[in-house]
């Protein structure tokens, strides 16, 4: 696709969600009762957790638990990185750093790239039979299954991959996830900026609290960071004297325009979707997300060991199970946290409505009770890229895991161990929502874009993988919706 257009997996509604415009009151709406269940205490649901709540995850009230859970502002760079990288465990975020050798065969990530370390009921070949079954008879519903690629040249190789799900050995009805890629123009002329973005969908409307979101963002961000630049405080390092570099504040308050006109919009009221959004500049990528949508990076650096991948979260999910996100809901003095299976759930406390997030779009039943929209931000400085090279590991070996950096065939590659794939010098950008991120851990996720030639390449491999790991984890029985997208940064 000819960069200068704006990708979405469905055309956004036209200015209809732009903050400026007048909101139509919500309407009344027949809602079903609720089943009242057992109240429990704030102390009871936390240490049925396992965690405990210090005193200072307890503030007196829900605007002070807010700003506390919130995280912005943030510059990572590099060195900080590295840093973290090579500290040996205890680190509260050296899970979220992995610094990959320089050649990737064999690359075995830890099994939390399996939802609850369920084991396959499947083996691979299966697992592959039951992917031609679904390829022979796709689902035809019109947005069910979409792709988009875009091209800007010095910037970013993009492309983008959405696929609905299965329920009960069937197709669904909707794909609930969006997905949106544009390129967003400089007022001063300079090169412009991409802007990617996922956004899964949840109930009984959440296609359309996904596009509505996807569609949103696409209008408001542009405008605001144009504003911002023009402003008297920008400076050009990308930061004001006073406030948070102006890519993250523009992304900011584009969700936050975007989730109040939601709010009020009764439509919403029981749906919402997860948002994951990046502004990639020509130095700079800088994330902002509410919900479990997830952002990694691969960054291609040189080290005292020579050229390695450095693989980083930019994101950490929003899940009720957080302490500072349960200290929050608590402060709601309406919601509690409850363990459902061996999953945390948002819940009022009387109700039977739940939901496995803490941040999201929408949902206006559950904003009572702890919900918020508002994101967190970070921005990361990008390194100069190093040429790396990488080499498959034995897809058919017995021992292959399912989440292991070449999956089958998920990766289409005539490299073998004894002779690396040699690779330009880039790093790799991977947004994703749950459906990707609870069958591929950061690690191969990053393994297998950066074993590509193309964005559409990874972007497939990454589809691939992340299906057949359904497939075999779930006997081809469930399979949530998935979208992907990959940037290749040079």
């Amino acid at each position: 696709m000819a960069a200068g257009l704006t990708l979405c997996s469905r055309a956004p509604v036209a200015n209809r969600h732009h903050p400026a415009l007048q909101r139509r009151p919500a309407q009344a709406r027949r809602l079903r009762p609720l089943r009242p269940v057992a109240a429990a205490t704030a102390a009871t649901v936390i240490e049925e957790l396992g965690f405990a709540a210090p005193p200072a995850l307890a503030p007196a009230s829900y605007s002070d638990a807010l700003q506390t859970s919130l995280n912005r502002g943030d510059i990572v760079t590099t060195g900080k990185l590295l840093e973290l990288a090579g500290l040996a465990g205890g680190a509260d975020n050296a899970s979220r750093v992995r610094l990959l050798e320089r050649q990737l065969e064999g690359l075995v990530p830890s099994a939390a790239g399996l939802p609850h370390n369920s084991p396959a009921l499947m083996d691979g070949e299966a697992a592959e039979e039951c992917l031609e079954r679904w390829q022979a008879a796709p689902q035809t519903i019109p947005g069910f299954d979409t792709e988009a690629t875009l091209a800007l040249p010095g910037l970013a190789d993009v492309a983008v991959v959405s696929r609905g799900g299965r329920k009960n050995n069937c197709w669904k009805g909707v794909n609930q996830d969006a997905f949106l890629a544009c390129p967003v123009a400089s007022p001063s002329g300079a090169s412009p900026a991409l802007l990617l973005g996922v956004f899964d969908g949840h109930g009984c409307g959440g296609d359309n609290a996904s596009h509505t979101a996807a569609g949103g963002l696409a209008g408001a961000v542009p405008a605001i960071r144009n504003q911002l630049q023009a402003d008297a405080g920008w400076s050009r390092d990308g930061a004001s004297a006073s406030a948070a570099p102006v890519p993250q504040q523009a992304l900011v308050h584009a969700f936050q325009a975007v989730a109040a006109s939601m709010r009020y919009d009764s439509d919403f009221q029981d749906c919402g979707a997860a948002a994951v959004a990046c502004l990639v500049e020509e130095d700079s990528i800088t994330a902002v997300w509410a919900g479990d949508c997830r952002a990694v990076v691969g960054l291609s650096v040189d080290t005292p060991a020579g050229p390695s991948v450095l693989v980083h979260a930019l994101t950490q999910d929003h899940k009720p199970s957080s302490a500072l996100e349960c200290a929050r809901i608590k402060a709601s003095g309406q919601g509690r946290v409850v363990r459902a299976g061996r999953t945390a759930r948002l819940c009022g406390k009387y109700g039977s409505n739940t939901l496995s997030l803490s941040r999201a779009f929408g949902d206006a039943w559950a904003v009572p009770l702890g919900l918020t929209a508002e994101p967190d931000a970070v921005t990361l400085t990008l390194p100069p890229a190093v040429p790396t090279t990488t080499a498959a590991s034995s897809a058919g070996s017995p021992s292959c895991r399912l989440d292991s950096f070449v999956s089958g065939s998920s990766v289409s590659t005539d490299v073998d161990d004894a002779h690396p794939a040699a690779f330009p010098a880039r790093h790799v950008l991977v947004l994703g929502c749950d459906g990707l991120w609870d069958m591929l851990s950061n690690d191969a996720a990053v393994a297998i874009a950066m074993s590509c030639q193309t964005a559409k390449e990874a972007a497939g491999a990454l589809m691939h993988a992340a299906r057949r790991n359904w497939a075999a984890t779930c006997s081809g029985v469930w399979v949530d919706d998935i979208t992907v997208a990959v940037a290749m940064l040079p």
